[in-house]
């Protein structure tokens, strides 16, 4: 109530405005312990979130301040619970928190700037309600967030917090996922009969939870999140020095090809205006793109380690792709001899060596069985 008080308009006619004082006074009566009830309960009685109250009476050096205080009250939140939001956000040397993986937001951008705090605190809300769901048993919510559920447990069953689940520790781990629906002795099972690199998602993240340090692989989908967001934003803006650091054959290679172009080839509608003339108007003209698509209109040396790649995989798993790409002299042709690296062939090459990838592991998988 303090807060819509501090941030109501009405009495500006009075002379007044935002009343600053009281609103960051009240701002920083936010903590993990209150921070989800203050938010829900200001969105069900102002009908708008306290995110955009805030965002709508403020800007410069007190959004980011106020901004910071719900972000910090949240990130508080998830580690009281080991909900793990380290692939979401990050915080740099100096306090100020980075976008790495949120819906709808630039990655790379600030989390507290004018056109990214309300979508970032809500999606953090989110995945905290969500782990919240996992914590209390929430069948639905398991089974629609697996990996999450898993790692959350994971982290629950690591009783004394090293990281590492030995003993006990795995029996405690499968009894919390086989109470919420995940049979990871049957995922076990199933796995013996494959290699790893034929492992669903699932099996992939149970595999890592068995055999690696949890810190290590929470640590890994942060840098995951990061390396996307050098390598979008290079795109979106162009710049050659970010991408000539991520488009590297060190940085992608056959183990992280496929993840790498999963965050290439999402696909979305843009749309631009045409303008004919004064006495003709114009239109939006709506085009569906994608990061790999736009990648190759900026130069081809990137999308030739992003194919030189793929290809390392389908060697290294036995599979014959000579009909869809060939190699000659450095440089890659289509069957017909046209220089596949060329924006208008690019794209339909990397999609049907990806399918023929997964279809004959996918035929692996059945003759294992």
């Amino acid at each position: 109530d303090n807060i819509h008080d501090a941030v109501t308009g009405w009495w500006f006619f009075l002379g007044g405005g935002t009343k600053e004082t009281k609103l960051e006074e009240n701002v920083n009566r936010i903590n993990k312990t209150n921070v989800l009830n203050v938010l829900k309960k200001y969105q069900s009685s102002q009908k708008e979130s306290l995110a955009a109250a805030i965002v709508g009476d403020t800007s410069g050096d007190d959004l980011d301040k106020l901004g910071k205080v719900l972000i910090k009250a949240l990130i508080e939140k998830a580690d009281e619970f080991k909900i793990d939001l380290s692939s979401m956000i990050k915080i740099d040397e100096n306090g100020n928190y980075t976008v790495l993986d949120i819906s709808g937001v630039k990655q790379g951008e600030s989390a507290t700037s004018e056109d990214n705090l309300e979508k970032v605190v809500a999606a953090l809300q989110n995945k905290i309600e969500a782990g919240l769901s996992i914590y209390s048993g929430d069948k639905k919510t398991i089974q629609d967030n697996k990996e999450d559920a898993m790692i959350l447990f994971a982290r629950q069953a690591d009783v004394n917090g090293d990281g590492d689940l030995k003993d006990d520790e795995v029996g405690f781990f499968k009894k919390l996922c086989a109470d919420a629906g995940i049979f990871i002795n049957e995922m076990l099972s199933k796995m013996s009969d494959k290699t790893e690199e034929n492992y669903t998602e699932d099996e992939k993240m149970v595999h890592n939870i068995l055999n690696s340090n949890l810190k290590d692989i929470m640590a890994n989908n942060a840098e995951k999140s990061d390396f996307n967001a050098k390598m979008v934003n290079g795109i979106e803006t162009k710049n050659t020095a970010s991408l000539d650091e991520v488009f590297t054959s060190e940085k992608i290679t056959s183990d992280n090809v496929e993840e790498v172009l999963a965050k290439l080839t999402q696909e979305k509608t843009e749309y631009s205006y045409i303008y004919y003339g004064p006495n003709s108007g114009g239109q939006n003209v709506a085009t569906t793109t994608s990061y790999l698509k736009k990648l190759a209109g900026i130069d081809a040396k990137y999308v030739e380690v992003i194919l030189q790649a793929l290809i390392d995989k389908a060697v290294e798993n036995g599979i014959d792709v000579s009909d869809i790409i060939e190699v000659s002299n450095g440089k890659y042709y289509t069957p017909e001899g046209k220089n596949a690296l060329g924006a208008q062939y690019i794209d339909n090459i990397i999609s049907k060596i990806r399918a023929r990838i997964k279809e004959e592991s996918d035929l692996s998988d059945i003759e294992l069985l």
